[in-house]
């Protein structure tokens, strides 16, 4: 049974992937941030295996394959596979597709991924821990998990709070999204109770604005958000951890 998040993206996508204009050269992390051309958190990935959880319309695994890297793109979306695999044909790169949500991972064996990378979707999982487990079992010694998600004290609509952090409905040109804002310590707790030693918490500055697909998150509720001045809340929120153990 298809998941109330698979439906909206299938309902979103395409006008999500007509507005979006997500690069397919770089990694991105979320809009209007600086992109793995200027973070470089990934490292060298030639020859590399990596996954991308919610790899949405294969932009993003696509910039990976483009630097050597094996990729696996795993989405719950069918709509948004059918756009990633549209693209990945026509980029003329190799990307392993899968649709399924992001701890479906039983068909990646153990101990064989150098890198999992989820970009602006840990906050439309409820279960992340589950997901992390997942991405534990599937990496090699000292693997490495990239994550990145909508700032916690960005969008805060007026009267909310930071630690407001319950399920919250995210409407999105018309459509509505489940979601489960986190504050960067609950954040940080759910990585090292999954065996994860976070090395880096990475808050990026906002880059100009740029044009952004209708309904793009930056609040919590169907309120108009009170839009925070960039010096006071970063858009985006990142972390990189390193597996512990084996």
């Amino acid at each position: 049974m298809l998941s109330e998040n698979a439906k909206a993206w299938n309902l979103y996508s395409p006008s999500y992937q007509a507005h979006a204009n997500l690069p397919t050269n770089v990694v991105s992390y979320g809009p209007n941030v600086a992109t793995e051309a200027d973070l470089h958190l990934l490292g060298n990935l030639s020859g590399k295996r990596v996954v991308e959880l919610g790899c949405g319309g294969g932009q993003s695994a696509i910039a990976l394959a483009r630097q050597g890297a094996h990729v696996i793109g795993i989405d719950i979306s069918a709509r948004q596979l059918d756009h990633a695999r549209k693209l990945v044909t026509d980029e003329q790169v190799t990307v392993e597709l899968h649709r399924g949500d992001a701890a479906d991972l039983a068909f990646v064996a153990a101990n064989t991924v150098d890198l999992v990378l989820s970009t602006y979707v840990f906050h439309e999982i409820e279960d992340i821990g589950r997901v992390l487990r997942q991405a534990h079992r599937i990496l090699t010694r000292n693997g490495m998990v990239v994550v990145s998600v909508p700032h916690p004290a960005a969008g805060i609509p007026e009267g909310g709070s930071y630690f407001d952090t319950g399920p919250t409905i995210e409407v999105r040109d018309g459509i509505a999204f489940s979601c489960y804002p986190r504050t960067i310590g609950e954040l940080f707790t759910i990585m090292s109770r999954a065996h994860f030693q976070t090395d880096m918490i990475v808050e990026p500055t906002p880059t100009p604005r740029s044009p952004e697909p209708p309904g793009t998150p930056r609040t919590r509720s169907k309120a108009k958000p009170a839009e925070p001045a960039p010096a006071i809340a970063p858009p985006t929120l990142i972390l990189r951890a390193r597996k512990l153990g084996i």
